[in-house]
């Protein structure tokens, strides 16, 4: 059905109640993976590069710069550098050496 979203576990709501900042799916939060409504949902980070792509949504809005890139703190006034391509060099070095062990 166009215009609906359904995540086959609560109920099928309107497409514009998704990331609305309201939780309608209250079992699973699968509504709101942008938004901090639900409490049991998942943040899908902006940028996901390295680990992690999702954080709890609990973890949204709280002053905390969980992601990368800061897109968790939206609507707060944390000063978030984008930290992304510099985690990804981390990691590349440290599977790089882990790498060279094995060789």
């Amino acid at each position: 059905m166009k215009g609906e979203y359904n995540n086959n576990m609560d109920k099928i709501i309107d497409i514009n109640d998704f990331n609305d900042d309201f939780c309608d799916c209250i079992r699973t939060g699968y509504d709101e993976p942008g938004t901090s409504a639900c409490n049991i949902g998942k943040f899908a980070c902006n940028k996901a590069l390295i680990e992690p792509f999702e954080i709890y949504s609990s973890m949204v809005n709280d002053g905390i710069c969980d992601c990368c890139d800061g897109s968790d703190e939206y609507s707060t006034k944390a000063k978030c550098n984008d930290t992304c391509q510099i985690q990804l060099e981390n990691q590349l070095h440290k599977e790089k050496q882990r790498l060279d062990l094995l060789l």
